[in-house]
This record gives structure tokens, C-alpha cells and sequence, in this order.
């Protein structure tokens, strides 16, 4: 049995709004068929302009790197953002470590 799920697109509800859901709608029936995380899809018909999409899945670890080397390029080393950053650390640690980045796996 087939799951049913929402995917928020954010169209207007304007014949060209349907127009573009339809179309993302078919890109993923087609990712799925294809055996793709359909969720890849909808991030590439959102993204925003000078938004990075990876052109190959990363995982989990590699995410983390990344997040912790932007957060601590933005801040000083101090007592609190220290704090902040075990407490964001103790949550995104939950997650697995291999497993490919995905909206589905973040949610």
C-alpha cells in the first residue's frame, strides 16, 4: 500500500501556480519511480537564487562538519556559544552519523 503524504510547494492558487505544482508533482512521481528521495526535487524547484544544492547526496557527519565550521566562523569562542553548541551537538548527534541527508531523515 502506497503512503500518502503532503508537500507543502508553495504556489500561489493561480492557474500558473498549478501549473508549476503539476509540473513538480511529475518530477516526483518520476524520482520515485527512479528510486530518488522524492524530497530532493521539491529543494531544487525551491531553492533560492545563490542557494547551494549538493550535486551528490552527503551524509549525516558531513553536514555536521559543515554546520560547525559556518556556526563557530560566525561567532566568537565564548562561554554561552560554547554552551550552544553542546546543546545543538546533543541533538544532531541523535541522527546517523552515515546515514545520506534528507528532509524525510530530519523529520
Amino acid at each position: 500500500m502506497r503512503k500518502q503524504r503532503k508537500a507543502g510547494l508553495g504556489y500561489p492558487t493561480t492557474p500558473g501556480g498549478l501549473i508549476g505544482a503539476e509540473q513538480i508533482a511529475s518530477a516526483m512521481h518520476q524520482a520515485i519511480s527512479e528510486g530518488i528521495d522524492p524530497t530532493t526535487v521539491v529543494l531544487q524547484a525551491k531553492h533560492q537564487p545563490g542557494q547551494v544544492i549538493p550535486e551528490k547526496p552527503i551524509t549525516v557527519a558531513e553536514a555536521i562538519a559543515t554546520f560547525e565550521k559556518d556556526y563557530w566562523q560566525a561567532r566568537k569562542r565564548l562561554p554561552n556559544t560554547e554552551l550552544t553548541w553542546q546543546r545543538y551537538q546533543m541533538i544532531l548527534n541523535r541522527l546517523p552519523a552515515n546515514g545520506v541527508l534528507s528532509l524525510g531523515l530530519l523529520q
